[in-house]
């Protein structure tokens, strides 16, 4: 049975890879394609590049039901698309407008998410971060004190989200349940604020910051299926200990095999555009009307 896991996992990470890599390989060229096929120059190829991604996002959005058993899925990006969504409609509105529209849109989404279970926990998890983070763009003042507020204080803050996350998140509560919710964006609210100082901080301004954000796009995508992995080799009687193991060694492990995984695709990145523009000058020299 293990054995069977850990099949399915690694070809589940390789098609990961490969889907990645393949999008990757993409996005760059096809403005390129496009101004070739419509005969104009990049300003019209972007647009139209911009219209097939939107395109794709919503029909991702709108028929993701018939495939998968939630309605707005992070995997899909359906979740950054509903949050984009609701920050067109109510980017100029009022400050009480604003934060009565969003009370009623998180409350109305999770009755119904508990009633019929259409939406990814994550949207609710995400939902007070991203509510945050409209006010902080908004308030420039606001942004400034959060950001600069005492450093010790912060990270007193930070340590309590941390402690309070690894009793509630760590398998005490369910992910839908509201406790999980409000301590979940506690936590990542207290480190995102907690990090802002720090990489402003010329004192703080260490190389280990670069290695995590050049490695951060494929943790994201990849940080599961190597916690699974090493899931498969050790065993955990308490929940606790589980999320425990996934910090240290875990993630840990995740940025240095994905900065390493980033580096070998920028690489490719980097001979595939070479390749391109090589068979883009010979053709041209081949046909130079």
């Amino acid at each position: 049975m293990l054995n069977k896991k850990s099949a399915a996992i690694s070809f589940i990470f390789i098609t990961l890879l490969i889907d990645v890599t393949g999008i990757g390989l993409i996005i760059p060229v096809v403005p390129g394609l496009i101004e070739q096929l419509i005969d104009g120059d990049i300003s019209d190829a972007s647009r139209y590049s911009g219209l097939l991604a939107f395109a794709y996002a919503s029909m991702q959005f709108l028929f993701s039901p018939l495939y998968v058993k939630q309605l707005l899925t992070l995997w899909y990006l359906s979740v950054l698309f509903a949050y984009f969504i609701i920050y067109g409609l109510l980017l100029s509105r009022s400050t009480r407008t604003l934060l009565l529209s969003l009370t009623v849109i998180f409350i109305g989404s999770y009755v119904v998410h508990i009633k019929f279970g259409l939406f990814d926990y994550r949207f609710f998890e995400y939902y007070l971060t991203f509510l945050t983070g409209f006010l902080l763009a908004r308030y420039e003042w606001a942004y400034e004190k959060v950001v600069n507020f005492s450093m010790p204080v912060q990270f007193i803050i930070m340590l309590a989200g941390f402690v309070l996350f690894s009793f509630t998140g760590f398998g005490q509560y369910e992910v839908n349940s509201w406790q999980f919710i409000l301590v979940s964006d506690f936590h990542m609210l207290s480190m995102i604020i907690f990090a802002l100082h720090v990489f402003q901080s010329p004192r703080l301004n260490w190389p280990v910051w670069r290695f995590i954000a050049y490695g951060s796009f494929f943790a994201y995508l990849f940080h599961r299926p190597i916690w699974d992995l090493m899931f498969a080799a050790i065993k955990f009687p308490w929940p606790i200990f589980t999320g425990w193991y996934r910090l240290i060694p875990g993630s840990i492990l995740v940025f240095v095999i994905c900065y390493y995984m980033q580096l070998g695709y920028d690489r490719l990145l980097k001979t595939g555009t070479s390749l391109w523009q090589r068979f883009t000058l010979r053709r041209t020299a081949a046909n130079p009307s």
